[in-house]
């Protein structure tokens, strides 16, 4: 931290509070405390004088805020320590905050340097010590009350169904504690909560929602069954282990002769007892990722039944469970291991019940009055007013394999002004079908999104509704039919320099759909298509597509020369965007009818066909892609100066750009691409502010998108895969119909919108996390496959696994079990992520070294281990 920067800050910041004053009702804790909407976005500074508690590695520790400091891309916090020490947590360690423990004043005397430098320092850290520990008295001097009645919280709070994750929040709990609740009542409730694992575990993004994960009755059943097997000395661990080893080598047997079949499952000679299972099951239920900000109740009963497995074994982790399970039978090796999370399974589980639902919902005849959760609109809601685009082409570009389409492109030539176009993007229209009171906007609104995995999605609605006979909402449906698509349709008069001349917003007709798909445009417009490179060789063989007409290739060169427009204009602000190389396992499919989880007696042999290929985030904002890309970025520009206009409260997306001193930036902006794109480890070690972005009501700037402060940007372009979207759908339908509308005021209001701001975020952090976890699993079991000769070695390809170029892309750590220091690394011809041990000296930002995998670690939480390449 720059001491002068804390100074500025703290001459802004409020004095003080009294511990008294911290007695304030816990409902009006909000007003107390950081904004909640640059909380939920920007990640807002805490200003110094802010008490914290932090949590690493189940360690828990208190402090003052002194100030902030940057450490390479990062920003983290200078703070004043109970131990006495300085330390540099991130936001993420942060778990809990308590604004103004002490002046910004006292906090800035505190310095930010590891030791005290004079008296004025070391009496002001005395002072903020004293703080801190009077504050811990009073919590402490709670917790007896907090415990006795947090036990009976749990059985008010789990969900009915044994076996189903519950949901509560801090303030929930605090509640039910004590019905007055101050806000040191809060704290201590928290403290208790994170206590008790067993029964509670944080949610993520819980620093903002506090919200929390209520265990199901049946996890801890079994959490505590084996607990007590291992308490007891009951034999029963023992009894497992003997069978285990049995059913282990029956089952190696049965996977070697079988390694060259097809995926499939095979019945064991071997029988499970109950007490079997319940030791499968905790087993299974352990293999998910567990937050270093709270004790990991499965740890105990893991390392007991695994010493009795494997008494020399390794130390506990969830890749030694992983492979043991895989072994036994109990989950079949091609398991994704993320789809065993609980919001997965409970989406699977309760597919067919809502297909049948839909069904149902389809088949109802019209309903006279208001609207049931079951009914679906019957008659379009913009059909008075819809616009018919005739035989307009309506260019559909996707990926061949996509299950929904929600958008097309067109664009108009006008006969008196040559050099400028209109274009029109049409996004699919499901809230001319699904009011916001039907059942599955409700179930819509919590799942937040799609979930995508290699082989299979979680779609938000289901897709029996996407190509209904009736009630069609996928664009294309309707057509094929020989019916119109119904859309909402931006339209932007633009010039091929990027400009934006005149805008409108209308629900639409559209007859003439045309579907392609990205490469077969790309071969067809641009004569090849996006360069992806194969490390491990098995290059598949080249597609044939369809050629294109003559008139599809000149519309759709005109669209590419648009959306070159919109880039051109970034790279002549100045732009940048930096990006990595990633990897993907493509081909894959999971076989169809082989249980996995069982706790029957099975093995399982053969394992899917997977390729696996690199691309680069530059090449691949190119072509097809980068053209739709851009028409997205465009309508949603326009749909946020609509919403402008009409007056309708909108969350809009805002993006803060990348910096870097003023000396490095023009090394930065010659490296770029002509997408405005740099290679992040070009200009890692030059960059000093990563950038942030997130959501705003206000039409905040994104220059990355070409949205102008002014102007705004609302996502508005795939309201069949984000709920987000929708919400913003209902909101136009609304402007649209203006004096038509039921009712004068639109469906969301700014305190609905307010709370979503809230809330957005944090769910598309979740889903985001599952997907790349999910990604990051499939890579790195591509090369553990290939590294134990389970996939054949392609004769035209070396041994991609050394002899790579490594780039240091973090700080320093220390490794708690070796003592070595330890950094993130970026491996581009592998597109992966690895974790190296390195001299002290070469742990340097940008700092390339030569390295080898050493390990590939599965599990839920898979690692790639390097080695340094002598």
């Amino acid at each position: 931290m720059r001491l002068k920067k804390a100074v500025k800050v703290a001459e802004k910041s409020p004095g003080p509070v009294s511990l008294e004053k911290l007695a304030f009702d816990a409902s009006k804790a909000n007003e107390e405390m950081p904004d909640m909407e640059e909380e939920a976005t920007e990640m807002e500074s805490l200003p110094p004088g802010t008490f914290i508690e932090t949590r690493r590695n189940e360690a828990c520790s208190h402090g003052v805020i002194l100030g902030e400091v940057h450490t390479g891309l990062h920003k983290k916090y200078t703070a004043m320590m109970t131990s006495g020490e300085v330390w540099q947590p991130s936001r993420s360690d942060i778990v809990f905050t308590i604004p103004s423990l002490v002046s910004a004043d006292l906090a800035a005397r505190c310095g930010a340097d590891r030791h005290s430098e004079n008296d004025v320092q070391v009496s002001a850290r005395v002072e903020v010590l004293r703080r801190i520990r009077e504050l811990e008295q009073i919590v402490q001097s709670k917790s007896r009350i907090v415990r006795q009645k947090g036990l009976q919280a749990y059985d008010m709070l789990r969900s009915p169904d044994p076996t189903k994750w519950g949901t509560t929040t801090l303030a929930e709990v605090t509640a039910l504690v004590d019905k007055s609740p101050k806000l040191l009542d809060l704290f201590a409730v928290h403290k208790y909560l994170m206590s008790d694992a067993l029964h509670f575990i944080i949610d993520a993004g819980y620093q903002t929602s506090q919200a929390i994960l209520v265990r199901p009755a049946r996890d801890v059943a079994e959490i505590q069954t084996i607990m007590a097997f291992k308490r007891d000395k009951t034999g029963d661990l023992e009894a497992f282990a003997k069978k285990a080893h049995q059913v282990m080598a029956q089952g190696e047997k049965i996977r070697t002769e079988g390694k060259n079949s097809e995926p499939r499952a095979v019945h064991g000679s071997h029988q499970w007892n109950e007490k079997d299972k319940i030791i499968l099951n905790f087993l299974i239920r352990s293999l998910r990722p567990v937050r270093s900000t709270q004790v990991n109740p499965y740890s105990l009963g893991q390392s007991a039944i695994l010493k009795a497995i494997t008494p020399d074994g390794p130390m506990v982790e969830d890749s030694e469970i992983h492979r043991i399970l895989i072994s036994l039978g109990v989950i079949a090796p091609w398991q994704d291991i993320t789809a065993l999370r609980p919001a997965l399974v409970e989406q699977e589980e309760e597919e067919e019940k809502i297909s049948k639902m839909t069904e149902k919902s389809c088949s109802l005849p019209p309903a006279p009055g208001p609207l049931g959760p079951e009914d679906l609109l019957q008659i379009d809601p913009l059909d008075a007013i819809r616009h018919d685009f005739g035989d307009m082409p309506v260019y559909v570009i996707d990926e061949s394999t996509a299950e929904e389409l929600d958008d097309g492109v067109s664009i108009e030539a006008i006969p008196n002004e040559p050099k400028n176009y209109w274009v029109h993007i049409h996004i699919a229209d499901p809230a001319s079908v699904i009011p916001r009171t039907h059942f599955l906007a409700e179930r819509a609104s919590r799942l937040g999104q799609t979930t995508y995995l290699n082989y299979r999605s979680y779609p938000l609605f289901p897709k029996s509704l996407m190509h209904d006979p009736k009630y069609a909402m996928s664009i294309g449906s309707r057509s094929k039919r020989g019916e119109p698509d119904r859309v909402l349709t931006f339209s932007a008069k633009i010039d091929m320099s990027g400009n934006v001349l005149e805008h409108k917003v209308r629900a639409g007709l559209i007859r003439n759909v045309q579907i392609l798909d990205y490469d077969g445009v790309d071969f067809g417009v641009k004569g090849s298509n996006i360069p992806t490179s194969y490390p491990f060789g098995h290059r598949p063989l080249p597609v044939e597509h369809s050629a294109l007409t003559e008139s599809q290739v000149s519309n759709l060169r005109l669209l590419c020369r648009a959306a070159d427009g919109f880039q051109r204009k970034r790279m002549d602000a100045g732009l940048f965007a930096a990006g990595n190389c990633s990897a993907s396992v493509g081909k894959l499919t999971i076989p169809k009818g082989i249980v996995s989880p069982t706790v029957k007696p099975m093995h399982f042999q053969g394992f899917p066909q997977m390729t696996y290929s690199v691309r680069t985030q530059w090449e691949d904002d190119w072509g097809s892609r980068a053209m739709v890309a851009e028409m997205a970025k465009l309508a949603s520009r326009v749909a946020s100066r609509f919403a402008l206009e009409k007056g309708l409260p909108m969350l809009r997306r805002f993006g803060i750009t990348m910096s870097a001193p003023e000396e490095h930036m023009q090394t930065i902006l010659d490296l770029r691409h002509p997408n405005s794109h740099v290679n992040m480890l070009d200009v890692i070690a030059l960059i000093t502010d990563a950038g942030s972005g997130g959501y705003s009501l206000d039409p905040r700037a994104h220059p990355l998108v070409g949205a102008a402060e002014g102007e705004g940007y609302c996502r508005a372009t795939s309201p069949l895969r984000r709920y987000s979207d929708m919400v913003c759908h209902w909101q136009l339908h609304h402007g649209l119909l203006g004096p038509r509308a039921l009712t004068a005021k639109p469906p969301f209001d700014e305190l609905f919108m307010e709370d979503y701001l809230v809330a957005l975020p944090l769910h598309e952090k979740k889903w985001k996390s599952v997907e790349r976890d999910h990604i990051k699993f499939w890579n790195l079991y591509y090369l553990k496959r290939w590294m134990d000769g389970a996939i054949p070695r392609d004769s035209g390809v070396g041994n991609p696994l050394v002899d790579l170029d490594a780039f240091v892309t973090s700080d320093k750590r220390l490794n708690p079990h070796t003592k070595h220091h330890i950094a993130d690394t970026m491996i581009p011809s592998l597109g992966l992520k690895g974790i190296i041990e390195l001299p002290e000296q070469l742990i340097q930002l940008g700092n390339r070294v030569k390295a080898r995998v050493k390990e590939v670690k599965l599990g839920s939480e898979p690692q790639l281990l390097l080695a340094m390449d002598s």
